[in-house]
């Protein structure tokens, strides 16, 4: 069966070391190939950042094409952890390529554990003697550590696939020191050169936080009201917090089809309650997602062959994130207040 792709252009470049030559003759003892590179930055346990990183090489000639697929790791990134890297059929995502034009391809493989090169403190991931048959793929696929999380953050807010996302909260009682009230404003404006599509995010402002097994949650208020721009969503649900701790709260749902370069949306959320607890934190937690076209974050992937390639490139980002908020609010016996916080996990929750 056959599998047919569409979406926006492409840019056709020389593999390396091979001749640019234009002449029929060149194009004809060509073999054309289309390199698809899919970046996927993504939060694991503790918020740690992973890319997913998938390069599809298709073979759009009418013989087989035998290949070497390279993806050099930048420095200091080769990290192994329990889930990490991991490769193939265990690194495969459920989202759907994005392909930069209509093809066809009849059947794909997946690439397995790589040859793991190491050499003067260069990592450099390589699958060998990759044979592609006529309209057919392979896929390389792997998960690798992508760095401290402190690269999403800045001092206003966050900063994903272009999108600064900047925020300020506030923090108030009112009727004595019973009632807690919570404001937080968002702005998105893209400031990179490529829309970002598909953009959703979710914000759980938590109230009730759940710790050790066994111990009774800590109640920090009970939301009394809670109200947002026009074009959010507001449900009750449970998710977490920014301390990485089961928590129920108030979910603000936000979602926007596109976001084009030097444009900005924003909005605001409002929520009041009893105050319950004496000392805590709430810590609001987001979970954020988009696409956009243009530059990868994770270096290109190399094909090489002994062969002439004529091959077409084509890449972009889609984030899957989960992340703590800018900054949280702090209970005690005074109030609540607003608290910057640290961005390299050493968070202490109170």
């Amino acid at each position: 069966m056959a599998f047919v792709f569409a979406s926006a252009k492409a840019v056709p470049v020389f593999a390396s070391g091979q001749s640019g030559d234009s002449s029929k003759s060149a194009k004809k003892q060509a073999s054309n190939i289309l390199v698809i590179d899919r970046d996927v930055p993504q939060t694991r346990v503790g918020f740690e950042p992973v890319v997913n990183h998938e390069a599809m090489v298709v073979n759009l000639s009418d013989k087989t094409v035998t290949v070497d697929i390279e993806s050099p790791i930048p420095r200091g990134l080769y990290v192994e952890k329990k889930f990490f890297p991991a490769f193939g059929n265990d690194s495969l995502l459920s989202l759907p390529m994005h392909f930069p034009e209509k093809v066809a391809v009849s059947d794909y493989k997946i690439l397995e554990r790589p040859i793991i090169d190491r050499k003067n403190g260069e990592t450099v991931f390589r699958w060998k003697n990759v044979a592609i048959p006529p309209k057919q793929a392979a896929i390389a696929q792997y998960d690798n550590y992508m760095g401290p999380r402190s690269q999403f953050y800045t001092g206003e807010g966050l900063r994903i696939l272009g999108l600064d996302i900047r925020n300020s909260h506030k923090a108030s009682v009112i009727d004595g020191g019973k009632a807690v009230v919570f404001e937080i404003y968002y702005d998105f404006e893209n400031r990179g050169h490529e829309e970002v599509k598909s953009v959703l995010m979710d914000l759980i402002l938590p109230d009730k936080i759940f710790g050790e097994e066994g111990k009774e949650p800590v109640n920090l208020f009970d939301v009394t009201d809670a109200v947002a721009s026009p074009e959010i969503k507001i449900m009750r649900g449970m998710l977490g917090d920014g301390f990485g701790k089961p928590a129920e709260g108030t979910i603000f749902t936000f979602a926007v089809d596109a976001i084009k370069p030097g444009k900005s949306v924003g909005f605001w959320i409002k929520v009041i309650g009893k105050k319950m607890a004496g000392e805590g934190s709430s810590y609001p937690l987001l979970s954020f997602q988009g696409q956009t076209d243009g530059s990868p974050v994770w270096p290109p992937t190399q094909v090489k062959s002994n062969k002439q390639l004529n091959i077409t490139r084509y890449s972009y980002r889609y984030a899957n994130l989960i992340l703590p908020d800018k900054r949280l609010f702090r209970f005690d016996p005074s109030g609540v207040r607003v608290e910057e916080a640290a961005v390299d996990g050493n968070e202490k929750q109170k």
